[in-house]
């Protein structure tokens, strides 16, 4: 009997749940996805949305479908009390979280980043990762399940690295953009400091 509670009580045994818990969550959102490529996709491929509120509109919306996993990746994660976009954003990704979804936040890294990735982090035990290489991105995106991704696009400047909203947003209905973005949230999500 001690060796099991000693067992459950260790952090080593909670670490390889939770190993286990993201890779199971990683292997239904690649199943989704495979299912959802075999869906047959009709008209435009790429939906420009024509303003930022329809942009966290649709945001928010497809955070609120989501069933299984939602990865987002942005310059700047906000604590809710700076803008109007990041309270909308951090609620329906704590209420995604509540009802079970993996949910993944990568940001760029820097003292601004700290008051709201410990909102998420610790307020709502959402994974954030910060990643200096997203302090010289202009593309953000959320991606949904493996069925919807939205893109927000922004001139940043690389030398100085500042934050600059998005100025373009669309909605892609492609799997091949869509995977073409999910492997490089892979990638910066592996080379970030956790």
């Amino acid at each position: 009997m001690e060796f099991v509670l000693g067992i459950l009580t260790s952090g080593v045994f909670w670490a390889a749940v939770a190993a286990l818990a993201a890779v199971g969550g990683l292997f239904l959102t690649w199943w989704l996805g495979r299912w959802h490529r075999e869906q047959p996709l009709t008209g435009r491929s790429v939906d420009e949305l024509p303003d930022e509120k329809t942009f966290v509109d649709s945001q928010e919306a497809a955070i609120n479908n989501a069933r299984i996993a939602i990865s987002l990746c942005l310059h700047t994660v906000h604590a809710s009390d700076v803008n109007w976009k990041a309270q909308r954003i951090n609620r329906a990704l704590a209420e995604a979280r509540k009802r079970g979804l993996t949910v993944r936040v990568l940001a760029g890294t820097g003292q601004g980043q700290l008051p709201g990735a410990y909102e998420l982090q610790e307020g709502n035990d959402i994974d954030v990762r910060l990643n200096p290489e997203m302090l010289h991105s202009d593309l953000r995106f959320l991606k949904v399940d493996a069925a919807e991704t939205l893109v927000g696009v922004a001139n940043t400047t690389p030398a100085v690295s500042s934050y600059l909203p998005s100025h373009s947003w669309a909605l892609l209905k492609t799997m091949a953009l869509a995977d073409a973005l999910e492997r490089e949230f892979q990638r910066l999500w592996i080379s970030s400091a956790a």
